[in-house]
């Protein structure tokens, strides 16, 4: 499906969720900060009429150059696929049981910060993802919890190697971060505050900000 469709499936489901809000090829949970949140509706390369939903979230405050899934989940269809088809006569009414089954419950429970940090931290168990544990340690300072922050942080540089472009940045990041936080300035906040501002103009998200 190409964008133009997907925004059209995203319409029709609209009026079920008077709460959110039609955006691009998102249905979006306001409020956006500090967390953003949402169904977000992908093409699929399978065939012109298959597509993928996935219900995401994402701090604010957590440095992104795209609306990314890391922290997301596929909805699925009630065989247990991921791809859902708009050749099924039924795929409005089969796509709103699986948002109000398993998508709104999921989405519902991040609305705060201190919610971010209990989502990251179950994302962040036993995983090696650098984004979860990003999440976890930012969310952490950002919550105030400053001595967890700084050992999250530790956990994530350990994760992240200097000779990989994308990792070096998310270690100069992080380190900035730590070096905040250590010296007890009152710039943690200005910090996290200033990538949330840059995240709005990045996203575009400036008209549900």
């Amino acid at each position: 499906m190409n964008s133009k469709e997907l925004v059209s499936l995203a319409r029709r489901l609209l009026p079920q969720y008077p709460s959110m809000i039609l955006h691009r090829t998102m249905l979006v949970m306001p409020p956006v900060n500090p967390v953003f949140r949402g169904l977000w509706f992908e093409g699929s390369s399978f065939d012109a009429k298959s597509f993928y939903v996935w219900a995401f979230w994402m701090p604010l405050y957590v440095p992104a150059k795209m609306i990314s899934f890391n922290l997301g989940k596929r909805v699925r269809v009630e065989s247990g696929g991921d791809r859902w088809s708009s050749a099924d006569d039924q795929v409005v009414e089969s796509l709103n049981r699986a948002i109000r089954s398993d998508a709104l419950p999921f989405l519902s429970e991040l609305k705060s910060v201190q919610d971010a940090v209990r989502a990251a931290r179950h994302a962040a168990d036993g995983s090696k993802d650098p984004f979860a544990h990003e999440a976890l340690a930012y969310s952490l300072a950002k919550a105030g919890d400053v001595e967890a922050a700084v050992e999250s942080i530790d956990v994530l540089l350990e994760l992240l190697s200097p000779l990989i472009p994308w990792q070096a940045e998310l270690k100069t990041r992080a380190l900035s971060l730590k070096e905040a936080i250590i010296a007890n300035n009152g710039d943690v906040i200005k910090i996290l505050d200033g990538w949330t501002a840059e995240n709005i103009r990045q996203l575009g998200l400036e008209q549900l900000a």
